[in-house]
């Protein structure tokens, strides 16, 4: 039985010293431990009124970007390795004629993988500049730095210019994104014609179906998730002017590489260290995906693949 598959149940101690072993495996195994004297909610509370933001917010910093590449991999900041990432875009049939951006880069693993392989212009765009400073020492350590850059939403180069690009990616980034339309719109006008959009991301099984299992996970999430559905999606697409040709399942590939990656980590086949400080990190990075992937199991929360074209001279892209 995996961890999706368990029950959140809770392991109380009194004096809140709960040893890391301990943590790590329960969050693992299914259980949620907490400390019976304190509130967390009543804690973010009190640090967002004195203008401290959410105590259990997880900043990207050196130890928590360290964790997240001995869970995933070198370099990669979410699961998926070099090989799924040339998979994921093999609808682009790239060559090395051809440019591709990707939005929300994380530590530019995508970006290092396209640009290696296909030989072509890739640049990926990332918020967090945390995450831009390592994707840039990662590209440099790869002797990728002009081929496989990362840069921020601030750039001149972002969103791309008009009919300027031939591919645009994105890896389970849109949901942190509010305002998706606007983001999506701008991303269509800079694709050339004929251009693809391709991209992977979480979305609710049903607009006005049970959503417990998906709120338990936006509870703990350190970012605040903005979810559509596949149909308002699809729907977007259509209002773009763009042919919309696949939208693929992959909740499974999701769930199943999030729990080989954790699973080896837990069982020491990747871990690297960082020592007793690093424990409240590696517990509350599982107490996140457990979530995640329960909520993934529920049916309640999906992973999808999609795949647009942009392909006729002068049609409309405005939203109105």
């Amino acid at each position: 039985m995996s961890a999706a598959d368990r029950p959140l149940n809770r392991l109380k101690t009194r004096d809140g010293k709960i040893p890391f072993g301990v943590r790590l495996k329960a969050w693992w195994e299914g259980y949620e431990v907490s400390v019976r004297h304190r509130d967390r909610d009543a804690e973010d509370a009190a640090a967002a009124a004195a203008g401290q933001g959410k105590l259990s917010d997880l900043p990207w910093d050196e130890d928590r970007i360290a964790l997240v590449q001995d869970v995933w991999g070198a370099g990669c900041s979410a699961p998926g390795d070099e090989a799924y990432l040339c998979e994921l875009v093999k609808p682009f049939a790239l060559t090395e004629h051809m440019s591709v951006v990707d939005v929300g880069a994380g530590l530019g693993e995508a970006v290092r993988a396209i640009a290696k392989n296909f030989h072509c212009r890739c640049r990926g765009f990332e918020p967090d500049p945390k995450l831009i400073e390592a994707a840039t020492l990662l590209s440099q350590a790869a002797h990728m730095a002009g081929r496989a850059k990362v840069l921020p939403f601030e750039d001149s180069g972002f969103p791309p210019a008009a009919n300027s690009v031939d591919c645009v990616l994105s890896k389970e980034f849109l949901y942190l994104v509010e305002d998706k339309r606007s983001l999506l719109t701008s991303l269509a006008e800079g694709l050339k014609q004929p251009g693809q959009l391709l991209f992977t991301d979480y979305v609710l099984a049903s607009e006005n179906g049970p959503r417990d299992k998906v709120d338990a996970w936006a509870k703990v999430d350190p970012e605040p998730i903005h979810l559509w559905t596949v149909t308002h999606y699809e729907a977007l697409f259509a209002e773009l002017g763009l042919e919309h040709r696949i939208s693929e399942d992959i909740s499974d590939t999701i769930k199943a590489r999030a729990v080989k990656g954790w699973e080896q980590f837990i069982s020491g086949q990747k871990r690297g260290g960082g020592g007793d400080h690093m424990a409240p990190l590696m517990v509350r990075e599982i107490e996140i995906w457990t979530r995640r992937t329960a909520a993934l199991q529920s049916g309640q929360l999906r992973a999808y693949r999609f795949f647009a074209l942009k392909r006729n001279q002068g049609q409309k892209l405005s939203i109105g």
